[in-house]
This record gives structure tokens, sequence and C-alpha cells, in this order.
């Protein structure tokens, strides 16, 4: 990530997992398996790429930015899987693979955000 940066590095890996991810639009097994690979190698550089860019990004709040980070993380594995189960029983496999692009897709925009230049006089308190 140094060498290349947080906002190349996540829109590398977003490109990856969303690659990966209409892949698993295919009929053929090894397709679907490869597509699950790059879906999963995607996400895990994008969670790589959060968590070192937060110690930047929070200053002199990196644990309570940590903490934050910590339990949204758990909150999504732990409920995301709902609403994509809801519309894979619903309306089916494309529907759920468009709702999981579009969310992936809308990290590209919260990592840009985040990764936002600090300005100079500006600090972050930890109480």
């Amino acid at each position: 990530m140094d060498k290349q940066g947080f906002r190349k590095t996540i829109v590398m890996a977003v490109l990856l997992a969303l690659a990966g991810l209409a892949l698993t639009l295919k009929l053929s097994l090894a397709i679907v398996i490869g597509g699950l690979a790059l879906l999963s190698s995607g996400i895990f550089v994008l969670q790589a790429a959060a968590t070192t860019n937060l110690g930047r990004v929070a200053g002199q709040a990196r644990s309570s930015a940590a903490g934050l980070y910590v339990t949204f993380y758990y909150l999504g594995g732990s409920l995301g899987p709902v609403l994509p189960a809801y519309f894979w029983v619903r309306v089916g496999w494309p529907a759920t693979v468009a709702l999981l692009a579009t969310t992936i897709s809308s990290t590209v925009a919260l990592g840009f955000v985040a990764s936002r230049k600090q300005a100079p006089n500006a600090t972050l308190r930890s109480e």
C-alpha cells in the first residue's frame, strides 16, 4: 500500500472484488470458485488497507477509532448477510450480486472521504 497509496489500493481492491463477484454469475463451478477467490482477495486487501489507514487518519484518537472499527466490523459480519439472503430468496442471485456490487463500490467513496488530508491545525482528541 505504501508504494501505491491508499486510494489506488482501494480502487484496485474493489475492481478485483467486483471482477470476482461478476464471475459468480457464470454457470461453471470452476469459474464460480475462481470468482469467489478473487472476491475474497479483494475484500481482504480492502480490510488491510482500511486498518492501515485508520491509524493515520485517527491521529491521537487511535484507540477509539480502532474500537469503533472492530465494533462495526463484527456488526457488519453478523448483520451483513441478512439483506443479501433476503435478496437471494426473493429475487435471485443476479439481484444479490447487484446489491453486493453496490455495497462494495460504496467503499471507494467512503475510503476517499476517510483518506482526505487533515487540516494542519485540526486535531482529534481521545477522551
